[in-house]
């Protein structure tokens, strides 16, 4: 038996629940149709094109759901390992990323965590250069920094072997009002160690310890 499309689910769940006044159609929506795309995009039997209208039925809908469901979605996407039946998860987040920032809802509005899971994208396809240019976006956004979205795009270059520009970003952190956190000790150190720079590496020992960290080796 052929599994129903997931605009069909979105469709069905929001007719059965048109005539209530106690939820919103889409809020109602997000259980069902999410586990459905779960499931889908775990097994490889996901479409793009289904996983596109799930997204924009979301977005665009009469009554707009909450930016953490389509937060949710990207961050599945983001996550999916690579497979015959879906190569790219990753580009397919940051094609819908762009979608809802262009959206006019004030409900889909990127967050900060947003924007974390769209470096993350940058990250995971090895370009911390995109990765860095939406973390400046995120400066000029108001929405704040976060020690998050600092550790990944650090990350992304130290796996790139970009070690200089990683480790200037590190040192950048705190002048910026960023504490490093444990991710950050973390990643910083083994991509310093790596790459054989012992003598940053003692920096950065020194300032974890004067911070009173403690970093899980």
């Amino acid at each position: 038996m052929a599994r129903p499309r997931l605009s069909t689910i979105y469709a069905a769940t929001s007719c059965s629940t048109s005539t209530s006044t106690t939820a919103s159609p889409a809020r109602a929506f997000v259980p069902t149709a999410y586990a459905a795309f779960q499931e889908r995009l775990s097994n490889g039997t996901l479409g793009l094109d289904d996983a596109r209208q799930l997204f924009d039925g979301l977005l665009h809908g009469a009554d707009p759901v909450p930016t953490r469901a389509l937060d949710a979605l990207l961050s599945a996407l983001a996550h999916v390992p690579p497979s015959t039946a879906w190569s790219n998860g990753p580009a397919l987040a940051v094609e819908l990323f762009k979608r809802m920032d262009r959206c006019a809802s004030p409900q889909a509005a990127p967050t900060g965590y947003t924007y974390n899971i769209l470096i993350d994208c940058y990250r995971r396809a090895h370009r911390p250069d995109l990765g860095l240019a939406i973390f400046g976006r995120l400066l000029r956004t108001g929405l704040g920094l976060n020690v998050v979205a600092y550790s990944m795009v650090i990350d992304g270059f130290f796996k790139e072997g970009e070690v200089d520009k990683a480790y200037d970003l590190f040192r950048k952190m705190e002048k910026q009002g960023i504490s490093p956190d444990v991710v950050t000790y973390n990643s910083t150190i083994d991509g310093l160690c790596k790459s054989k720079a012992m003598d940053k590496v003692e920096k950065v020992l020194q300032q974890m310890l004067d911070a009173g960290s403690k970093v899980e080796m």
